[in-house]
């Protein structure tokens, strides 16, 4: 493993556990007995945004959050796929450079 391989590695680990420690969170309206779910705010994992409450005519709701685990996910696939592809792109061009300078029989 050459030393541009170790650090797409850890800055890979890296980006992925920040986006652990912040995940995205969805906001959830609920009015009477509807409930719709959007996409929201970044958060710490351990400090979660606040319920709020709103009143509008005919009834009173309020909006929670939660843990969007879908997008959380998908953030993770596609750090993932980035490291992957970086990761052995610079395998490729190591081997590449030994093909090249590497004497004829």
């Amino acid at each position: 493993m050459t030393d541009k391989q170790r650090l797409v590695l850890r800055l890979g680990v890296l980006v992925a556990l920040l986006l652990g420690l912040f995940p995205p969170y969805s906001r959830v309206k609920v009015w009477g007995t509807e409930k719709m779910d959007q996409p929201s705010v970044y958060g710490f994992l351990f400090a979660p945004p606040e319920t709020e409450s709103f009143i509008a005519e005919p009834a009173t709701g309020y909006y929670e959050y939660s843990l969007d685990a879908g997008r959380l996910f998908a953030q993770w696939g596609v750090i993932l796929v980035l490291i992957w592809v970086l990761y052995v792109s610079f395998d490729a061009g190591i081997r590449k450079k030994n093909e090249e300078g590497a004497p004829a029989p």
